[in-house]
């Protein structure tokens, strides 16, 4: 006769556990005891199920990080929570220079971003439905919106979105750049949305001199420009059908740069 025990359990904000006992014996078959507390049911395993997330950008993980790159433990988790984060000027003596050490267990994404940026006196501000930009504390502008409540909020903005798309509107597509010329990625981009950009003299050196890193995910040309733009705090403004000028300002302007680029052709 071969006897097996088996436990499983989780660990969170319930706690459930199921103790199974098999026992088989000759030719007699198989009979299962499944033990529930101190009632025993014979043939039948009865056990609570933690229902399944509603996204999953709120499925629960564990995350371990040691000695890791700040920015390359904030990038892990918002992928997983299945945003886009956006490093504002502010923030990158903290997350390109910080070894974080980081644990939770059965944890969702956007719950363990919250925590990690609130550990390291960063907060986020939300710039696209689904991106934030990570800040630094002395960063002035902007209310604070939890990563929670934007998940929870673009599941069903982005529905709404999707049921309204027109036939012109713009591809939404992912960049990724790592170590390169400021530069070089907003000419990148620009090629996409299909638009010149020109630098204010003043900021001329600085982009060719700023090395950049970013990952984004599902966004349009011009929503990539947009938001790249807010983090070293510039602003454009469009100076014919197809061209943005692009100088140091926080103001935005009225127009997106997708709205600039389709009322281009009337101009």
């Amino acid at each position: 006769m071969t006897n097996h025990a088996c436990f499983k359990g989780r660990v969170a904000h319930k706690v459930s556990a199921a103790f199974c006992v098999s026992a088989a014996a000759g030719l007699v078959g198989i009979v299962v005891f499944c033990l529930l507390s101190p009632v025993a049911v014979i043939g039948q395993c009865s056990r609570s199920v933690e229902p399944k997330p509603t996204s999953p950008s709120l499925t629960r993980h564990d995350y371990s990080f040691r000695e890791e790159r700040l920015r390359t433990a904030i990038d892990a988790i918002a992928k997983d929570a299945r945003i886009n984060a956006v490093y504002h000027v502010s923030s990158l003596g903290s997350v390109d220079s910080v070894q974080a050490n980081f644990e939770a267990s059965n944890m969702t994404a956007p719950a363990a971003l919250d925590f990690i940026l609130s550990g390291h006196s960063l907060r986020s501000i939300q710039i696209g439905g689904r991106t934030i930009m990570v800040v630094g504390a002395g960063y002035g502008p902007g209310a604070s919106v939890p990563v929670e409540t934007l998940v929870a909020k673009s599941g069903t903005n982005r529905l709404s979105e999707e049921a309204g798309q027109s036939a012109d509107q713009p591809r939404t597509t992912d960049f990724r750049f790592k170590g390169m010329s400021l530069y070089a990625a907003l000419q990148a981009i620009a090629q996409g949305a299909h638009v010149n950009l020109v630098y204010d003299p003043a900021l001329d050196a600085l982009v060719k001199g700023t090395t950049f890193s970013v990952e984004l995910r599902d966004v349009t040309p011009g929503q990539a420009l947009e938001f790249i733009l807010k983090a070293y705090d510039w602003t454009y403004a469009q100076i014919d059908g197809n061209s943005i000028k692009i100088s140091a300002g926080k103001n935005p302007p009225a127009l997106s740069v997708d709205e600039m680029l389709r009322s281009g052709g009337s101009r």
